[in-house]
């Protein structure tokens, strides 16, 4: 067991010491969506402002009506979502064209997460900062991983798709190349699938809190 780990330790670390140039580019546009979210806060005028205020607030009768409101559901939610990117970027893959997609979808990925800490930190100011860092950091620890693990190799995949085309005459078997793409796209998943479980833990959870803190900030 001990040998099984310390081999995976170093196929891992291999792997990211000899692919760090498009980490490092995934992490790129990663951070550039979170900025461009964290940025775009500052245009949201009063008007746009009160709707989201009064989206989040609809949550308070969601909570208060669903008394089964709880982790099922929202596991439910968050696993459905998440493997709805995962099948989105293992598509992409298989095509060349799809490696900036790939890179639009994580920049998304990060606007999401920019936009919304911004909002919470904007209009909660030092409580939005904790109620992001308690509810929301957790599960995005396991789920930004696993969507920058599985960008990267999606883009592998369509790199070397594009260089066998190129180099017909040692071109190895496509399946046996799609099966390991798929297999291993499958295995980076149950990281995604634990943040979602940690996400249906916490989101109850948080949805309860910001519902008290709007309920006092709309009176």
């Amino acid at each position: 067991m001990i040998v099984l780990g310390v081999n995976l330790k170093k196929i891992f670390n291999n792997h990211f010491q000899k692919y760090i140039f498009l980490y490092f580019l995934v992490i790129v546009f990663l951070m550039i969506g979170i900025s461009t979210g964290a940025i775009t806060i500052r245009t949201v005028d009063d008007t746009a402002r009160e709707q989201i205020i009064n989206y989040l607030g609809s949550f308070s009768s969601i909570i208060s009506k669903d008394a089964d409101l709880n982790t099922i559901k929202v596991f439910r939610y968050s696993i459905t979502n998440n493997i709805q990117t995962i099948i989105a970027i293992w598509l992409l893959g298989i095509t060349v064209i799809g490696v900036p997609i790939v890179l639009i979808i994580i920049a998304l990925r990060g606007f999401i997460i920019g936009f919304t800490v911004a909002f919470f930190i904007k209009e909660f100011k030092i409580k939005g900062l904790t109620l992001s860092l308690l509810y929301l950091l957790p599960q995005n620890v396991f789920l930004i991983f696993g969507f920058i693990v599985t960008s990267v190799i999606s883009i592998l995949f369509s790199i070397s798709i594009l260089k066998n085309r190129i180099n017909v005459i040692r071109r190895p078997s496509f399946l046996n190349r799609f099966v390991n793409y798929t297999i291993t796209m499958f295995i980076i998943s149950i990281i995604i699938i634990i943040g979602s479980l940690v996400e249906s833990f916490t989101t109850p959870i948080f949805l309860k809190v910001i519902n008290n803190y709007l309920t006092v900030f709309m009176k």
